[in-house]
């Protein structure tokens, strides 16, 4: 069965996606060439307005590019204080976001990346995890909201160091965009 939640009983204002420098196949940098956060389940419902966000970037090479709709421009993206890579997008008003599609560099690529959201109380909160991402390779993430609703506690908090388990969700290599 299908829940569905309205963005304003539940949602959140900035979505990103995440990766360690360890996740990583080049710690100095992750590029990616495409991000969209969708509210459809199905990966449909693309919302862009908003303002892009990324832990640092390569002059030149800011978050926007990444949302651009062009895969010939790209987010050239740095670590934060903490090591971490991660670019996303915060809104003018909460949504929920039920599918993240990516697609990075191969040889600047992640190979394992978190949804992460942002709550006022909680910070970043972990809410989907893709485990095996293959550099250069477009992905879908879809998060599963149906064990969730407006009355459930949010997802534990993440450490910056490693992914946690939230609803995991993956796609097959069958199910990705050609």
């Amino acid at each position: 069965p299908s829940v569905s939640l309205a963005p304003s009983t539940f949602g959140y204002r900035k979505w990103r996606i995440w990766a360690g420098a360890a996740r990583t196949q080049n710690s100095d940098q992750w590029i990616v060439k495409d991000l969209k956060f969708y509210t459809g389940a199905d990966c449909t419902s693309n919302n862009r307005h908003g303002v892009p966000l990324a832990s640092r970037s390569t002059k030149g090479f800011g978050p926007e590019r990444a949302f651009d709709m062009f895969l010939e421009t790209t987010w050239s993206g740095r670590s934060d204080e903490d090591g971490a890579f991660w670019i996303g997008m915060e809104y003018p008003a909460s949504i929920l976001v039920s599918c993240v599609s990516f697609n990075d560099f191969d040889r600047f690529g992640a190979t394992s990346v978190r949804v992460d959201a942002w709550d006022n109380v909680e910070g970043w909160i972990s809410v989907a995890t893709l485990e095996y991402h293959l550099g250069g390779t477009p992905d879908n993430i879809r998060i599963d909201w149906s064990t969730r609703g407006p009355t459930t506690a949010p997802p534990s908090r993440s450490p910056t160091e490693r992914p946690t388990a939230g609803p995991i969700s993956t796609t097959h290599p069958s199910d990705r965009p050609s």
